[in-house]
């Protein structure tokens, strides 16, 4: 068979064309047809009803069905059939099946495939060699897509979605294509139109990063949720969320893989690999994506930024209540978010002049002002200009004044984000609310979370603090940095150290520089817990002592560093590892209280010294550094400024990771007073051995 050649795609603009070519397509050929009188409701009689509705200037049908479908002719071989460049030819054949009809397609014009099977090893590495010179390939392991907007549906359903045109549209992206028909009722339900569901498998050819692409050129959508078990191109993933966050068109990703579980489904679903949870979350959010956990999350956390024009709210948050225990709930669960009580600056003294009973103005009870109707059209009006104010999260019970206040929220004051609260709302007013970009929600839990997450404020989620478990040490082996070698690479670096000595078995112990008593020894030689091997010792009070130490400690480790006592300081956490995603930063409190606390945050390596500076001050630990050193910010600054020198050591010297523990920080300095590092895959020393 001849193969035409097609350019090779490399080209971000390409790639976009691509896409576009997939999702705009107007002429098609389905292979597999079935007129469904066998069996009604199997995938191929599915995909074939849904192909017959979509609004195609040309389809050709292939299948054993006699005669014709629905006036379409169906004809017994591919090779019966003509196509042109960018014509699209869908198989829903078996997978031993795949190649050999793509080769029969393609010799009669097809160029343009999506694959809903799933494939073999040795069929992807067939399908692979014709990729990108002689065909382009949507899947496979998918099940199609469907285009709400133009009617396009290439996805075995009966579904029809329609879009309301007072309403905005958010896409949903999946590799998984199950996932799809869970989030698409999610998101009508907070009245956004589903404008696209796209599932792309395996990304043998075009993957989410291209689509997320057109999405920002095209114009096409207000938002995404993107449904991830793997980024296969990091970078371009990555780049790809930057670019419609910076056109205004918010992504909101769900990821699997926090779990060992979670990722080994992964795998076993799509053949994906779960990556590096804490540090693809990380990158997400520097590159200006939300990440949310769970589908009801996303979707409503994506209705959020929608409305509110693809931007981020801020966290001063202001509660307008018809009860005032729901008010009370509401005030304790913004405290323990990333939100806050706006202070209410410009605003306040028109509030108290409506407060006719000297009540708190944050959250308002519509009570302390004679009732809703009374005040609240003067309340909108108040907060409307306040500076100070983010967001309004509004609070009732029952239907009572239902009408009333929906007319006033939806009038256009306040031009901040609305999130309604109520248990019951009549669907009239719900629709009223949804086509003004009100998100109505029943739970006020519900609520703040998600109006939290979407705040440009959020702080990064904990990790698990098993994490950072030295009782089960595994990093003795020779990829890992013995702790001379960790610790001169510090000083090469010039990260603040305590003063230090190093001395190799028959050094003498010199005069000078003079040591700084008390001291600490350690066996420079070990890797990992070096207490674990009795390498260490703490508290040499002088010379003597100190030769007596190293006589007995040279017998077992044939290297020594000699440290002074660290100053008294706050104990913190500072990690730096390497990644597809661009690597992470780990920082949280420092020794014993790494794994009795937890609390770190994690950021993306890329992230600059005052992104770090804002994300500690939004944790415990900056108030820690506070109650310990006096000055919270000059310590996350010190902090910060170290992160970045680590994050350039792991890259100049070929590491993988690097964990100080603890790092004591002082108001003037941050000590490293104990390293790990490894070394990363390759990189490991001919000839290295771990020397315990």
């Amino acid at each position: 068979m001849k193969i035409q050649t097609l350019p090779e795609v490399q080209s971000d603009s390409d790639r976009i064309d691509l896409v576009r070519e997939f999702l705009e397509v107007r002429s098609a050929c389905l292979v597999g047809a079935s007129d469904g009188k066998t069996n009604p409701w199997s995938f191929n009689a599915r995909m074939t009803r849904a192909v017959l509705n979509a609004k195609l200037d040309r389809l050709q049908l292939v299948g054993r069905s006699r005669g014709d479908i629905e006036g379409v002719p169906v004809v017994d071989s591919v090779l019966e059939t003509s196509g042109q460049p960018g014509d699209l030819c869908v198989l829903v054949v078996r997978a031993s099946d795949v190649i050999a009809t793509i080769r029969e397609a393609h010799s009669v014009g097809w160029d343009h495939f999506l694959i809903i099977s799933e494939l073999g090893e040795q069929q992807r590495a067939d399908l692979a060699a014709l990729i990108p010179d002689s065909i382009r390939v949507w899947g496979p392991n998918c099940v199609g897509y469907t285009v709400s907007g133009s009617a396009l549906t290439f996805m075995a359903t009966d579904e029809k979605y329609v879009a309301d045109g007072n309403r905005s549209n958010l896409a949903l992206l999946s590799q998984s294509g199950g996932a799809l028909g869970t989030m698409a009722p999610l998101v009508e339900e907070t009245g956004l139109n589903v404008s696209h569901l796209l599932s792309v498998g395996e990304e043998a050819d075009l993957g989410i990063e291209d689509v997320l692409d057109y999405f920002a050129e095209a114009g096409v959508t207000d938002g995404a949720v993107v449904f991830v078990e793997e980024a296969r191109r990091p970078d371009a993933f990555l780049r790809a969320v930057g670019r419609c966050t910076a056109k205004g068109l918010p992504v909101v990703v769900v990821k699997v893989g926090k779990s060992a579980v979670a990722q080994q489904a992964a795998q076993d679903h799509t053949g994906a690999l779960a990556g590096d949870w804490d540090e693809f979350a990380a990158a997400v959010r520097h590159s200006g994506g939300v990440v949310a956990d769970s589908f009801r999350d996303a979707a409503n956390i994506a209705a959020l930024l929608v409305n509110n024009n693809g931007r981020r709210p801020g966290p001063n948050t202001v509660v307008f209540t018809t009860s005032g225990g729901s008010g009370a709930l509401a005030a304790d669960l913004i405290d323990e978010s990333a939100l806050r009580l706006s202070p209410l600056s410009e605003s306040a003294s028109a509030l108290q002049a409506l407060n006719s009973r000297n009540s708190t103005l944050n959250p308002f009870d519509s009570a302390t002002g004679g009732g809703t109707p009374k005040i609240l059209k003067e309340y909108l009006q108040a907060i409307d200009t306040d500076p100070s104010v983010d967001s309004l999260l509004f609070l009732t019970s029952g239907n009572i004044y239902g009408e009333f206040i929906c007319d006033q929220l939806t009038s256009g004051l306040p031009s901040k984000p609305i999130v309604f609260v109520s248990a019951q709302v009549e669907p009239g007013l719900q629709k009223q609310l949804n086509d003004n970009a009100v998100l109505v929600v029943d739970d006020v839990g519900d609520a703040v979370r998600w109006l939290s997450t979407s705040s440009a404020s959020t702080p990064i989620p904990a990790v698990d603090k098993a994490v950072f478990d030295d009782s089960q040490d595994d990093s003795t082996g020779e990829e890992w940095l013995t702790y001379t070698e960790g610790t001169t690479l510090l000083a090469r670096a010039g990260i603040s150290r305590p003063s230090t000595t190093w001395l190799t078995r028959g050094d003498e112990l010199a005069d000078s520089p003079p040591l700084t008593y008390p001291v600490v020894v350690k066996g420079g030689n070990l890797r990992g817990h070096k207490a674990l091997y009795g390498g260490v010792r703490t508290g040499v009070r002088d010379r003597d002592q100190l030769l007596e130490v190293i006589g007995e400690m040279s017998a077992l480790f044939p290297q020594l560093v000699i440290e002074a006592h660290a100053p008294s300081g706050a104990e913190v956490l500072v990690t730096a590892k390497a990644g597809p995603f661009g690597g992470m930063l780990v920082i949280g409190f420092g020794g014993k209280h790494a794994d009795a606390l937890g609390n770190q945050v994690v950021l993306s390596r890329r992230s600059t010294a005052p992104e770090i500076v804002d994300a500690v001050r939004a944790t415990p630990l900056y108030t820690y550094l506070g109650s310990t050193i006096g000055d919270a910010l000059a310590g996350a600054q010190l902090i910060a400024d170290l992160s970045v020198q680590l994050s350039a050591v792991l890259d100049s010297d070929s590491l993988d990771s690097i964990e100080l523990n603890p790092v004591v920080v002082t108001p003037d300095a941050a000590y490293a007073c104990d390293i790990k590092g490894r070394r990363r895959e390759g990189s490991v020393p001919a000839g290295s051995a771990a020397l315990v």
